[in-house]
Formats: structure tokens, C-alpha cells, sequence
């Protein structure tokens, strides 16, 4: 039979074809298929920037998605002639919903539905080209719960990285990025000899995790500088301490916050009733290389360092989250934060310290008291990240995925949005690099390790003088022990002065390993914290 009526009855064996399958809909399918409807609604509701989405274009990236998740490791065990025939569903089907059903009738008993509409949700949340949205498994929403609750950083390097292009989104101060000396700027071009490039964002931090005794590989490229370099990460003996309080003398505290998380406004508070029995009377605070963290946090600590009564900022957003049916304050709509009461520090003269590597909380903070002519803003233009995130349950799989994504826009008190644009200090202040050439040859002599083994051997028989030297050498490199047979065998372009400070930054990280030492600031060697100092002295 041929022609209309034999193609007229194909058409009706294929419907109701359709039809028995999803009559039997397993209950994953239907679940999975809820999952991406829910992700769409959110991003076409909630997102940002939702005017630049369609569900059109979602369903075009979430069809792209699966289509491209043949290629997965996770389905390497599929038969080719499977993998043809799924592709073919997915690329007949007008949305994501209509691919997962034909999809079912092509698979057997046990595909597992859900982890194959992951591959679509994913490549709908990239669709917005926003780096900070994502979708969250349960145990990637427990640590990120982890982690504003101030835990669970044993296993990261303090850096992350952007897989659109590799480049380095932020570093942490105190972390092993920071201290190996990855800067933003940089771009990842290898993470423990796999490439960066075309791996999905979810991958990249996978793999951006430390394990005691293995060292993390990290090939990244420095513009201006001919080779690539390899840093090597390892996990740290002790966790990093989040507020670091120092008294400096002549009447000046200096205090340092390395993230915002919810326990920090009680630990700076802590930190500057401290200070102040100690005789503060002027504060430095410091807000460089911290990527921010929780809006809470930051309006807390401003509450500290502002007069009563003060817009810390304004907050705009489309989501209005909710937990089946019931309201959940304080995270969408649009809001305005002030301070709510009177302390000692609120008119004590301060200095602020910033850098590119400041973002988020950190600017919003910075640029708070910046507005309010509060103190002295110190170091160069910040980040940029005006924008907020907010982990939003999605019903239809409970407990096993959620939707991260940026819902909110933050304004500072004048009004002005920081995003793309930083806060500007009011004393620009660049530390001075090394040439290209010469942080090669300081990365050639870390990675010989010459100069730690040096350290090690003069240990035994003049721990204190190097425990002393640590705090300040004077940049005398006399003072050391043995410095010149060193300086002599290492055969290095490098001059005696660079050599000293790789000497005593290997003294200074010795001590942190076998003694637990937390180094608050290093006035010697930090000419941003010696500006501070001068603005504060005068």
C-alpha cells in the first residue's frame, strides 16, 4: 500500500505509538521532564537579564545539550546503533520535553532519565552566558551550604576558574593559588595535564579540588610572558583563618577578611573589640584578593564600621522563591539594607585596602563606605560583580538538584551599579611585579628547591635567628646563614636581594607548615599596607 492513505496510517501507528509510550511513562521520565520544564520557567522568570532568553532558545540549547551528551563518557558504554537512534529523536523533537519522550521508546528498561536531562538543563543555564549560574547536584548544594556556613575548604586552592575561556575568575588570600602566586589576569590552560579547553564548568571545578600528599597541576598563561607555567598545589596542614586582626603600633589595628560567610560579622567583631583593648584607635581593613560571599555578611560588617540609620545598598530582583507555596524572606524581590545600630568603630578613621582580585560582597562593602565618605580607598579598580546568586529548590526532583542562579542586582548608596565597572579607590596604588623574565627565573628556583632544603638544613642549628629573620631582615641578606655558598651554587641571573626574599618567604612558609604560624600582614615587603600606614600617620 502506497501514497496518501498508506502515509496517512504510519503518521497514526507513530502517534499512537506516542501515545502507549507515554501512558507508561516511568516515573524518572516524567520527573526529568518536570525538571526541565522547571528550569526553564526559572530562567525565563527569575534570571537577570531574563529579556534576552526565550524558551525557544532554551529549548534549542537544551536539545543542543543532549544531542551532545552521546559524546559523554557517561554514556560510553551505549551501542552505537542506540547512540544513532537517540541522536536521531533528539534532533526530530521541537523541545526538550518532546525529545525525552521519544527518546524513551528507543532506550531499554533502566536509562536513567534524569542524569540525561542533566545534559539539557546545563546547556539551557549556559545559555544565559552568565559564568556564576548552575545547576547544583545535592552534594555540590551541601557544600556550597558548607562553605557560607564557614567549613569545608579543605579542598580548595582558592581559585576559580571560567571555562568559557580558561581565564581565572578569582584567587583567595591565604590560599595555595594565592600563595604560589596565580593571579587574576592568568589563563588555565591545563588542570593536572587535562586541558581546560571544551570542558563543561561543572568538570573544571571537579577538578579544582585538593587531596592531602598530591599535588595539584595547574598550567596557566600570563600575558606578556613567552612560556606557560606549571604551579603545583597542595592541600595546607591547617585551615585559613578568615579574620586576621594585627595590632601595628601607633595607635593603627589592621584586620583582614579573606571570604564573607555567615559566622564572619561576629568574628570581626570579635577581632575589633580586641583591637580596640589593645589600643586602636585608627583601622586598616582589608579587603584585597576576597571574592566575596554571602550579602548578609557584608551589610553585617558594614552595620559595624557605619553610623546608624545609612543605606548600605539596594538590591533588585525578579524572583520571588518560594518552598511549595510557603515564602522564604530576605532572598528575592527588591530590598533596601541600612544599618540598624550605633557602635564604637563607626568614626574611627580607616583606610581601606582593594585590588582586582576584591569582588562581590567585598565591593559592595568597599564601595558602602566609599559612598558614605568613611575612609580612604586604597589599590586598584576592583572586580566588577554586582550581581547575586540564590540556590533555588526545584520541586519536581527535590533534594537532588537545584538551580544556582544570579537573580539580583545590587546597587551601592549614591545608586551606582559596580558591575563590569569595580569601585574605584581614591588612591590609585599598584604593587610593583617582576618582569617576565624575572618571575621565570623565580619560578625556575622555587621549582629546583634548592633554596627549601637550604632552609631546612640551616634549621637545626639556628631556628631562632630565622624565626626572627621571618618577621624582618632588613633586607640584609648577610643575615642569613650560609647566603653566600647559597647564593654561589644556585648559578642564578637572579640578584642577591631576589634571592634573600625567596629565602625568607621559604622560612616564612616552613613555619607555617611544622609550626602552625598564621601570618597576619608583612609590613616589610607590602608597600599597599605601607601607603595605608602613611595616610593614616599624617
Amino acid at each position: 500500500m502506497t501514497g496518501p492513505v498508506a502515509r496517512s496510517l504510519s503518521a497514526l501507528f507513530l502517534a499512537a505509538a506516542t501515545l502507549s509510550a507515554a501512558a507508561r511513562q516511568p516515573e524518572d521520565l516524567k520527573k526529568a521532564k518536570a525538571y526541565v520544564a522547571e528550569v526553564r520557567k526559572h530562567l525565563l522568570e527569575s534570571y537577570v537579564e531574563r529579556e534576552k532568553l526565550s524558551g525557544e532558545k532554551l529549548d534549542k540549547a537544551g536539545l543542543a545539550g543532549l544531542a551532545a551528551a552521546m559524546d559523554h563518557r557517561d554514556y560510553a558504554a551505549l551501542d552505537e546503533k542506540t547512540r544513532v537512534r537517540i541522536r536521531g529523536s533528539v534532533r526530530e523533537a521541537r523541545s526538550v520535553e518532546a525529545a525525552l519522550d521519544a527518546v524513551s521508546i528507543v532506550v531499554d528498561d533502566g536509562f536513567d532519565f534524569l542524569k540525561f536531562a542533566d545534559h539539557a538543563a546545563r546547556a539551557m543555564v549556559r545559555e544565559t552566558g552568565d559564568p556564576y549560574s548552575r545547576i547544583l547536584t545535592s552534594d555540590e548544594f551541601n557544600k556550597l551550604l558548607k562553605l557560607m556556613q564557614g567549613g569545608g575548604r579543605e579542598e580548595s586552592p582558592g581559585l576559580a576558574v571560567q571555562a568559557a575561556d580558561g581565564a581565572v575568575a578569582y584567587v583567595q588570600y591565604g590560599y595555595p593559588a594565592y600563595e604560589e602566586g596565580i593571579e587574576i589576569g592568568d589563563v588555565v590552560v591545563e588542570i593536572d595535564g587535562k586541558p581546560v579547553a571544551g570542558r563543561a564548568q561543572e568538570e573544571i571545578n571537579e577538578s579544582l579540588k585538593l587531596r592531602p600528599g598530591t599535588p595539584l597541576a595547574v598550567k596557566i598563561r600570563r600575558p606578556g610572558h613567552a612560556e606557560p607555567y606549571v604551579f603545583r598545589l597542595e592541600a595546607r596542614a591547617s585551615p585559613v583563618k578568615d579574620v586576621r586582626t594585627e595590632y601595628l603600633g601607633e595607635g593603627i589595628g589592621y584586620l583582614r577578611m579573606t571570604i564573607f560567610d555567615l559566622k564572619l560579622s561576629s568574628e570581626v567583631r570579635k577581632g575589633l573589640e580586641d583591637l580596640k583593648r589593645r589600643g586602636m584607635k585608627k583601622l586598616i581593613l582589608d579587603l584585597r584578593h576576597n571574592p566575596g560571599g554571602a550579602l548578609p555578611a557584608a551589610t553585617a560588617v558594614a552595620d559595624l564600621l557605619l553610623p546608624q540609620g545609612l543605606v548600605i545598598t539596594t538590591t533588585e530582583s525578579n524572583y520571588k522563591p518560594n518552598l511549595f507555596g510557603i515564602e522564604i524572606p530576605g532572598v528575592g524581590g527588591d530590598q533596601e539594607y541600612k544599618t540598624k545600630v550605633r557602635t564604637d568603630f563607626e568614626e574611627m578613621p580607616l583606610v581601606v585596602l582593594i585590588d582586582r582580585a576584591s569582588a562581590s560582597a567585598s565591593e559592595l562593602l568597599a564601595g558602602a563606605l566609599q559612598d558614605h565618605r568613611r575612609g580612604k580607598l586604597i589599590g586598584r579598580t576592583t572586580y566588577g560583580k554586582g550581581v547575586g546568586q540564590a540556590p533555588i529548590f526545584l520541586t519536581s526532583v527535590f533534594q537532588k538538584r537545584y538551580l544556582y542562579l544570579t537573580v539580583m542586582t545590587y546597587k551601592l548608596p549614591s545608586g551606582r551599579s559596580i558591575h563590569h565597572k569595580g569601585v574605584v579607590p581614591d588612591i590609585d596604588f599598584a604593587e610593583e611585579k617582576p618582569s617576565p623574565e624575572t618571575f621565570a627565573r623565580i619560578r625556575s628556583l622555587r621549582e629546583g628547591g634548592r633554596v627549601a632544603k637550604y632552609v631546612d638544613a640551616a634549621w637545626g642549628g639556628h631556628a631562632g635567628a630565622l624565626r626572627r629573620l621571618a618577621k624582618n631582615d632588613g633586607f640584609e641578606w648577610g643575615r642569613y646563614p650560609g647566603f653566600d655558598a647559597l647564593y654561589e651554587s644556585l648559578e642564578t641571573r637572579l640578584s642577591k636581594d631576589e634571592v634573600r626574599a625567596e629565602v625568607r618567604r621559604a622560612v616564612r612558609r616552613r613555619m607555617e607548615r611544622t609550626e602552625n604560624v598564621v601570618w597576619t600582614s608583612d609590613l616589610e615587603t607590602d608597600a599597599q599596607l605601607q601607603r595605608a600606614l602613611v595616610e593614616l600617620l599624617d
